[in-house]
């Protein structure tokens, strides 16, 4: 290109010499300004959560066993809305914490989300376990937290893929849990407790 440019070559000696070096300038900024543009850093992609929870009697814990009216215990956005870590609702706020990683036949998950400051509705729900793309998924630990209630946990929950596109990938899980034995820590009351879950935007 400097060679070939028509206006470099009718004058002897200085013209084509500035012509090249003014012409080899322009070349280095625009390389070190694509270079900045590719080398800036790319925006934080924030992990969000929808949730929708029950604890109650159930099959395998009867209500005089469990003690907690069957009902609804953790809301947070639905899976047409799923809400961002660090966003409001209901006047508290949202912390959602995920990974999703790659791991053997599928995905180790590790996940949380929590409302908070909103009263009665607050809660917590945590989910952890190994994960492939189909069938039921066993051996899932989970808890259920609300208020102060106190936790409901246990360690061999299932999840099931019951809608058309839930399944786990590279950052995201979206499935059916259920936990029929839940134990409310150190009061011996047991509770199944279940729910829909999504996590998107998770690390891997």
């Amino acid at each position: 290109m400097i060679d070939s440019a028509p206006s470099l070559s009718r004058d002897s000696g200085v013209r084509p010499v500035r012509a090249r070096v003014l012409s080899v300038l322009v070349g280095v900024a625009v390389a070190a300004s694509a270079a900045a543009v590719g080398c800036s850093d790319p925006a934080p992609v924030v992990p969000r959560a929808a949730i929708a929870s029950f604890v109650g009697q159930g099959d395998k814990a009867p209500s005089q066993g469990c003690g907690e009216a069957s009902g609804s215990w953790v809301e947070i956005g639905d899976n047409a809305h799923p809400v961002s870590d660090g966003d409001s609702q209901n006047g508290g706020g949202v912390r959602v914490s995920c990974a999703v990683t790659p791991s053997g036949d599928g995905f180790n998950v590790t996940a949380s989300a929590t409302l908070s400051g909103a009263g009665d509705l607050s809660g917590s729900i945590t989910i952890n376990g190994h994960f492939t793309a189909t069938g039921q998924q066993t051996g899932i630990a989970a808890t259920f937290q609300k208020g102060n209630t106190g936790t409901f946990a246990q360690t061999d929950c299932v999840v099931d893929y019951n809608q058309p596109l839930q399944t786990v990938a590279a950052g995201r899980v979206w499935g059916y849990i259920t936990c029929p034995t839940a134990e409310l820590s150190g009061q011996g009351r047991v509770c199944e407790a279940k729910g829909e879950f999504k996590f998107e935007n998770c690390g891997q």
